[in-house]
């Protein structure tokens, strides 16, 4: 069979069980286009059947079923196209016998003869309507003469059914999708009769089981200052206070007495082994709307999103570099060429921070949401 551009398919050769879809048994040396068949986007043939899926998901199955490889939930052979109620099928690829069929949502579905465990369904027995294989994340299949292949998206290849001829690498045959462990990184895969051919396009793969995980966030410590002490109520296992974004020695309780006015916050280790920071508390510093310098100011401070930086002398403002307590550059502001600019800051962690102007001078502030 040829798909056509236009939709159509064309068919030509052996016609003996009306694999064609012209509604006979003629064999033809010359392409035919098969009547009443359009809007094709895909196609694939079995030994003696054949399929096509068209653009509104139809899947057309045809040929020879005399062990239900049409999966149509009879034996009876078809000599034209017959619209199956199996849907969202995007590949169909057919053996000897047998024909297996994937769908949009990655799961593989077979019919047909099972006497090598080539449907995949951990038996051997025979079925006449599609089945789910036990795979998922499935993006291209390919059928030999009675063994299949299967690509999945993790670029790990699979396959079932015979293996006489080694064609799964495996040693034995197998009825149920085992993994081909020596092919790695596969981007395509194709079936011969009893072969099996791979590119391996893609340096490294693995294959494992998906696994559904929850994160929950540790809560964020509240911090309160009551009779000029420090505490926090979070229930810890452990607790460490710092001062500054420095780690202050031996203050490892819930509570803690501060005596030099600055910042301070404090780590709690919940059971879980999870731990969290507090945001800063400011001991001592209070109704600090602006920070004046020499040259230049910030405002308002503390903030929880922008950030203004105002030259007191009408001088242009210089490149600006934000680092975080630990010294490390988290943002740097090239200059517009003004003598005031507003910085988005909200994306930043809370805490406090330094602005470094090119000719060294430093202004602090502190971001809280």
């Amino acid at each position: 069979m040829c798909l056509r551009t236009d939709g159509t398919v064309l068919a030509f050769g052996n016609n003996t069980f009306g694999q064609l879809g012209l509604g006979n048994l003629n064999s033809t040396s010359v392409p035919v286009v098969i009547p009443n068949l359009t809007g094709i986007e895909k196609i694939g043939v079995g030994e003696f059947h054949s399929f096509a899926i068209d653009s509104t998901g139809n899947l057309f199955v045809w040929g020879n079923n005399a062990n239900g490889q049409l999966g149509l939930n009879d034996n009876l052979n078809r000599v034209i196209p017959t619209v199956s109620s199996f849907k969202q099928a995007i590949q169909v690829s057919g053996g000897a016998d047998f024909s297996v069929i994937l769908k949009s949502d990655g799961s593989v579905w077979s019919t047909g003869k099972n006497n090598f465990g080539q449907l995949g369904l951990n038996d051997n027995v025979d079925r006449n309507q599609p089945e789910n294989v036990a795979i998922t994340g499935v993006n291209r299949i390919s059928c030999g003469q009675y063994h299949t292949l299967l690509l999945r998206n993790d670029y790990s290849v699979f396959g079932f059914g015979d293996n006489t001829e080694s064609q799964l690498s495996t040693g034995v045959n197998t009825s149920a999708p085992i993994h081909i462990s020596s092919l790695h990184g596969t981007t395509f895969i194709e079936s011969g009769k009893s072969t099996s051919h791979a590119i391996a396009g893609i340096i490294a793969s693995c294959s494992a089981s998906s696994v559904s995980i929850t994160v929950n966030n540790a809560p964020v410590p509240v911090v309160t200052m009551n009779n000029g002490t420090l505490s926090t109520s979070a229930i810890g296992t452990s607790y460490q206070w710092y001062f500054g974004g420095q780690e202050i020695q031996n203050s490892n309780s819930a509570t803690y007495v501060p005596i030099t006015p600055g910042y301070y916050t404090v780590e709690v280790t919940y059971p879980s082994g999870c731990s969290a920071t507090s945001i800063q508390f400011a001991f001592g510093i209070q109704n600090i709307d602006e920070l004046k310098v020499a040259k230049t100011r910030i405002y308002p401070v503390p903030t929880n999103s922008e950030l203004t930086i105002e030259s007191l002398t009408n001088e242009l403002l210089p490149d600006l570099e934000i680092f975080d307590a630990s010294g490390r550059l988290v943002l740097r502001v090239p200059s517009n060429g003004i003598s005031k600019q507003t910085v988005q800051v909200g994306m930043l962690s809370p805490g406090s921070y330094v602005v470094s102007l090119r000719d060294g001078e430093k202004l602090r502030f502190m971001v809280s949401h």
